[in-house]
């Protein structure tokens, strides 16, 4: 059989104490391994964030994965918290902020209201690399920025024609087919004019 404990106590300076038995420790204490908190590793949010995101994708008709996504300044709000309550805060606030976002995009709104207060009050100013948490903190997760990034290009090609599909895919350097992929990911297709040239 094995065991295995965690505690945000010193059991060490416990057993000195005598408020912790000393046999116990021993028993235990094969394999120590301390874990700084969350506040204290920066470059572990964009990871667990994406991880925690992840657990609430969903497939859609066309059988793709598809994860919710954070706005910027819910982002930047994450990352300027200092999550006393740990990983284990951060997976509750994800979760709370799905569910209150259904489908859409988590925005600050949706965030605890804890977490939220620690959003920067400049706006996007201070995500830039000289932000106080160091440059892992301006980091959104490679995904969601992409898919942020190709959901706000595919909205304004279609802008850009009224909302003819074959001049979007020749603005954009894709296929048709590739194009109506893409919408169908992103749900745009009602942005595509039904008067076709």
């Amino acid at each position: 059989m094995r065991v295995v404990s965690a505690t945000h106590r010193n059991l060490r300076e416990r057993v000195a104490k005598g408020s912790f038995r000393e046999d116990l420790y021993y028993r235990i204490n094969v394999l120590d391994v301390a874990l700084p908190p969350l506040r204290d590793r920066d470059g572990d949010l964009p990871l667990l964030v994406e991880h925690f995101l992840d657990g609430f994708a969903e497939t859609d008709a066309q059988g793709l994965r598809r994860a919710p996504t954070l706005s910027l300044d819910a982002y930047a709000a994450l990352a300027a918290y200092g999550f006393p309550g740990n990983v284990r805060e951060l997976d509750h606030a994800i979760e709370h902020a799905v569910v209150l976002a259904g489908r859409g995009e988590i925005t600050l709104d949706h965030l605890p209201a804890v977490i939220a207060e620690a959003a920067p009050t400049s706006g996007h100013a201070s995500l830039l690399p000289a932000a106080s948490h160091g440059p892992a903190a301006v980091m959104m997760p490679l995904v969601a920025a992409t898919r942020q990034f190709e959901e706000g290009h595919l909205r304004r090609a279609l802008a850009a024609t009224g909302g003819q599909a074959r001049q979007s895919a020749e603005l954009l350097g894709i296929s048709r087919k590739s194009l109506w992929e893409k919408l169908r990911v992103y749900d745009l297709g009602a942005a595509v004019s039904t008067q076709q040239s």
